[in-house]
């Protein structure tokens, strides 16, 4: 029982001090509220904002102007056709940021089965070149292959035909050849599409809007749970430790009392978010909540160890603060709760899992998002029970000395 008075009288200590109290629920409640409008905003607008290309045609064939048509079939960009010389002067004046030039033998390298060259014209500021230009690049694809297509049918195959066919009989063919070819072109030939599954049953209800929203409870709780482990060192330094060690109660039981009183701080941040997300923002919390709250529960207890490790480590409170920022917001980023962990490089993925944030991840992306159960999150519970029991019996041999 004395075990449950201390524990239970540190969580009341957080909401008699209102400050901290805001800071701790109000802080991240607005966060995530800022997040979601950008995100919901960004899924439900109807309007796609177009990136402005111009083109400078200076091509005296045919395929500059073929190739115009189909770069304007992409609904991401739109194009700006400008007259000589016009295109240098208004990237120059930053009136628009990236252009491109079709020189004049563009029409006759393709005819002679040569590489055509198409100039870039950017502003330093323009970051969209890269992919514009991959647009450009899939677009004369497009508009090369039924030419290919045409010379290769009527070299091959017409040329070689031994009944004399009329020219304009090959000309019927090869038309109709292209013309096949484009139709079948304007469909898409292959689509894809994400699935999850737990084992062998896959889940029907993937839900990525809340993807978001997870990473950024993972993050505020471990500020509040390492925060929370400086008061032990408040109470250090205030003499209340001294005070608490004369009484009856063991110092075992004083120890438990504290790290339970860390646990249920991080327990009623966990689930005043998880209220604010369901009822005000519409966040579903997967299918499976009983799984969801095992995988929160396992992370609580993970971060409440190594809370007390890094309490043992320093000798005040300024220092707990800079040490736990400090490892609070690289390792967070690296574990894939800012942003998809695909996007990073080899090595920092396979850093990433020496780190609770990735587990914690992992696990409540299978039940949450991926609305999957318990056979989805069995790795990540047993390995985070592993870095917890590192955790507190590093903190126990730090104790002891």
């Amino acid at each position: 029982m004395k075990l449950l008075y201390i524990g239970f009288y540190d969580l009341l200590k957080l909401f008699r001090n209102k400050v901290v109290f805001s800071i701790l629920i109000f802080l991240p409640m607005m966060f995530s509220l800022f997040v979601s409008l950008i995100f919901n905003n960004a899924e439900n607008s109807q309007e796609v904002i177009k990136k402005q290309v111009g083109i400078e045609n200076l091509d005296k064939g045919s395929y500059g102007k073929k190739l115009i048509k189909e770069i304007e079939k992409n609904k991401t960009i739109s194009v700006k056709i400008y007259k000589k010389g016009k295109l240098y002067e208004d990237v120059e004046n930053i009136d628009i940021e990236l252009g491109f030039i079709i020189p004049e033998i563009f029409s006759e390298n393709i005819s002679d089965l040569k590489t055509p060259v198409i100039n870039t014209v950017k502003a330093p500021m323009s970051i969209d070149s890269n992919a514009v230009e991959n647009i450009i690049s899939n677009s004369y694809t497009k508009l090369l292959m039924p030419y290919n297509l045409k010379a290769y049918f009527k070299e091959n195959i017409l040329s070689k035909s031994e009944n004399n066919l009329s020219i304009e009989f090959e000309e019927n063919v090869l038309n109709d050849l292209e013309n096949n070819y484009n139709k079948n072109m304007k469909n898409n030939l292959v689509e894809v599409k994400n699935k999850w599954y737990e084992g062998s049953t896959e889940s029907k209800n993937y839900d990525g809007t809340s993807q978001t929203s997870i990473g950024y409870i993972i993050m505020f709780v471990m500020f509040t749970i390492l925060f929370g482990a400086g008061e032990i060192l408040e109470e250090k330094k205030f003499n209340t430790w001294n005070r608490l060690k004369i009484t009856p109660t063991s110092k075992v039981t004083i120890y438990l009392g504290k790290v339970l009183g860390i646990f249920l701080r991080g327990l009623t941040q966990v689930v005043i978010l998880i209220l604010f997300g369901y009822f005000v923002l519409g966040i579903s919390w997967g299918n499976s909540i009983l799984a969801t709250i095992v995988v929160l529960i396992t992370f609580l207890l993970c971060i409440t160890g190594l809370g007390i490790l890094l309490a043992t480590l320093v000798k005040t409170n300024s220092q707990l603060g800079a040490i736990s920022t400090i490892v609070i917001i690289p390792t967070t980023a690296l574990s894939g709760c800012w942003w998809p962990l695909f996007i990073e490089p080899d090595f920092m993925q396979k850093l990433a899992v020496i780190f609770p944030q990735y587990w914690a991840m992992q696990g409540l992306t299978n039940t949450v998002v991926g609305n999957l159960g318990f056979k989805s999150i069995v790795n990540t519970v047993g390995v985070l029970l592993v870095m917890t029991c590192i955790f507190f019996l590093i903190a126990l041999g730090r104790i002891k000395k």
